[in-house]
């Protein structure tokens, strides 16, 4: 604990956008540090109230819980957590590699050039926060439980039955053999290997995506994927330098592999010029609608920072393109 009081001291002495940023994660790490209870908590009522607790005739399941029971490992994710947060604000404002986050913004103002109503970031919102945390202790009593008794059928995706195993040589089993082989979905697709509920596969899934992974890692998972970015404003900045040499003047084209639901794709953009053309590439069609989501409610959000440009003309942030495909397919 004293390490994590002497990071809290340094953002304190770095002023009042040094101690913004401090309290928002802060808050950032209590919210989900409280789902992940809420999510153990749930599941091992779930588990009293079924009678199902200890089932498996152990006296305690050797899975950990969401939460970590032991004090010293739990001081441990949350000072990895305030440390991530001390890096993430060195790289934004002394070394000046990369943008606070878009989202640190509660509100924004839209429409007549930044002096419309203001608009509420739905982070804000009460009934967002709470049906997002709602959402994933839900998927935290199923996860677990499914993890617990960790079955062949508690992996299965119901979209595509078991992966295939079979070595017969019947036409009915060979041609069953011969459609997977077909499917754009790679074996490794077709198990959920994480206990997630549908694996990759449904709206429910993509709803809950961002709230699981930021709870697993008790908020800091922006963070840690934002320490991507500084090889990407590298390349941004290497790349309109040649344009410049070549009297050349055409957008930068982005691929990302992957993308999930795409909110590290909000980021990504959030830095790069406008008018980037960035492709975003996963096998979910759920992720994927999630992303485009995604995508389409930051430019609406940040749409008033296009606008206040050195001309005074709107810049105009186009739609992100959007593709199911395998990885291993691209060329």
């Amino acid at each position: 604990m004293q390490e994590i009081a002497k990071v809290a001291y340094s953002f304190a002495s770095l002023g009042p956008n040094g101690l913004h940023y401090w309290l928002r994660h802060v808050a950032r790490t209590g919210y989900f540090t409280t789902n992940a209870i809420l999510g153990t908590v749930g599941f091992e009522l779930h588990e009293a109230l079924m009678g199902t607790k200890n089932s498996n005739n152990n006296e305690e399941d050797d899975r950990p819980p969401l939460v970590p029971r032991d004090e010293k490992v739990a001081t441990r994710l949350l000072l990895e957590a305030a440390l991530s947060y001390q890096q993430d604000y060195d790289r934004i404002v002394p070394q000046n590699m990369y943008k606070a986050p878009w989202d640190m913004m509660t509100t924004t103002t839209t429409g007549d050039g930044g002096k419309g109503k203001q608009k509420r970031h739905r982070q804000s919102s009460p009934i967002h926060v709470a049906t997002q945390s709602a959402r994933f202790v839900q998927e935290a009593i199923g996860t677990l439980g499914r993890r617990k008794r960790a079955t062949p059928n508690d992996k299965q995706v119901w979209i595509f039955g078991e992966p295939e195993t079979t070595t017969s040589t019947r036409p009915q089993d060979t041609n069953h053999k011969k459609k997977n082989e077909n499917s754009i979905y790679p074996d490794y697709y077709r198990t959920a290997f994480h206990y997630q509920t549908d694996g990759w596969m449904s709206t429910r899934s993509a709803q809950v995506y961002e709230t699981s992974t930021e709870s697993l890692f008790l908020g800091r998972q922006d963070a840690m994927q934002r320490t991507a970015l500084p090889a990407l404003m590298r390349a941004s900045r290497e790349f309109s330098t040649r344009q410049k040499i070549l009297q050349k003047r055409r957008p930068m084209r982005v691929l990302e592999v992957a993308c999930g639901t795409g909110r590290f794709l909000t980021f990504v953009r959030d830095n790069l010029p406008p008018d980037t053309e960035y492709t975003a590439v996963d096998l979910s069609p759920y992720y994927l609608e999630a992303a485009r989501e995604n995508d389409a409610y930051w430019r609406t959000f940040t749409t008033d920072d296009a606008k206040n440009n050195k001309n005074g003309n709107d810049v105009v942030k186009k739609p992100a393109t959007f593709l199911q495909a395998r990885a291993e397919d691209l060329q």
